[in-house]
């Protein structure tokens, strides 16, 4: 949170901060590389990871998780924030991710990968403007 906050104070147009991270599955741990943030590169695949940091302001204004979209409302939510600020990605893994057989992504990745494109049409119809280089 620190380090997310220092991100905040230096970079006044950066509304949402998020990291590299640790992925444990019981008995091994394995580093999560995020990519710097593009937003090309968040059309297509969810770069954010889960200890992101958000300007209240900028979330008051996109809003929240919108929550009638199961298992990508986060996803959701970080293309609404990167349509109106910045993203800052630090290079350290700053927390573990702990993999278990309940996980929502190992259970229902097939449902979540079904959901997206029909997340992003929505998007279009209210009116978020999405670069061609976003569509590949």
């Amino acid at each position: 949170i620190e380090k997310s906050v220092q991100v905040f104070e230096k970079h006044p147009a950066v509304g949402l901060v998020y990291t590299d991270y640790n992925v444990n599955d019981g008995s091994k741990t394995i580093r999560e590389f995020k990519h710097p943030y593009r937003k090309d590169l968040l059309w297509q695949a969810c770069i954010v990871s889960t200890n992101s940091a958000i300007r209240k302001s900028v979330l008051d204004k996109v809003g929240y998780f919108n929550v009638s979209l199961y298992g990508v409302e986060d996803y959701e939510m970080w293309l609404r924030l990167t349509m109106i600020c910045e993203a800052y990605h630090i290079p350290e893994a700053l927390f573990t991710y702990r993999m278990h057989g309940a996980n929502l992504t190992s259970n229902y990745a097939d449902y979540m990968m079904q959901q997206i494109p029909l997340m992003k049409e929505r998007l279009l119809r209210e009116g978020y403007h999405i670069s061609s280089a976003g569509m590949a």
